[in-house]
């Protein structure tokens, strides 16, 4: 093997990010900007200090909670239904993904 990426080298981190930045590609969707500030209010106003705890709460990965408050979750349909247990946990009402 040359120590070249195996799937080719298109698929390498760096090139996919100069493409998306040349426009030659379409950046993944993130969580809504206002969906991730009603889950970190919620969750203030529910009397969770921790992401850590929500992530516990939920059985969801604290980093997933973490990209998800940051808005930085990449919108996928696995990911949507995470952020659907989030909001269902939270009782945060319907939200648009």
């Amino acid at each position: 093997l040359s120590g070249k990426n195996s799937q080719g080298p298109d698929l390498n981190a760096a090139a996919v990010e100069r493409k998306i930045d040349n426009g030659e590609l379409a950046a993944p969707p993130t969580i809504p900007k206002d969906v991730a500030q009603r889950i970190i209010d919620a969750r203030r106003e529910k009397g969770i200090k921790k992401q850590k705890d929500l992530a516990t709460a939920v059985c969801i990965p604290l980093t997933d909670i973490n990209q998800m408050e940051n808005g930085k979750f990449v919108m996928t349909p696995q990911n949507k239904q995470k952020v659907r247990k989030v909001t269902n946990y939270l009782k945060i009402g319907a939200v648009n993904l």
